[in-house]
């Protein structure tokens, strides 16, 4: 994994900012601005000078504390198992529900997530978990 931190520019007056960016094994970047929760992935190549609102976004991640460093995107990064069915628990307890619900298909099938779910010991994750397959079973029409 590469981390780096790049100046770049957010909002309608362009206001200028650190990003912090980090490539995963899949070659999606995921980037930050200075004190934000806020993580998006590209496909692009996030540069020197990079306009956030340019940058077109395959996936989002929200942190639990603002990002001030590459360190606390690489943590993020890392506590999030990769953006895997953990981030989709996180994302359900924040009540990003469609967001959890689609980061199913980013993570692995819903087959996989159900035997990921037959694994956890803990009752309460174990009910989001089928309210979570629940609602994807419905979105998608199965």
């Amino acid at each position: 994994m590469n981390t780096q931190t790049i100046t770049g520019t957010y909002g309608s007056n362009e206001t200028e900012t650190e990003i912090y960016t980090y490539t995963d094994a899949d070659d999606v970047t995921w980037y930050v601005c200075h004190d934000s929760v806020n993580v998006n992935g590209t496909l692009e190549s996030v540069e020197e000078g990079a306009n956030v609102e340019l940058i077109e976004d395959c996936d989002t991640s929200t942190a639990q504390e603002p990002i001030c460093s590459e360190e606390d995107l690489e943590r993020h990064m890392s506590d999030d198992d990769e953006l895997g069915f953990d981030y989709v628990i996180e994302s359900w307890r924040n009540g990003q529900k469609k967001q959890a619900i689609l980061h199913i298909d980013n993570c692995g099938d819903l087959h996989s997530f159900m035997e990921w779910a037959e694994a956890s010991q803990d009752e309460e994750a174990q009910e989001r978990i089928f309210a979570i397959i629940k609602n994807y079973a419905l979105y998608h029409g199965l």
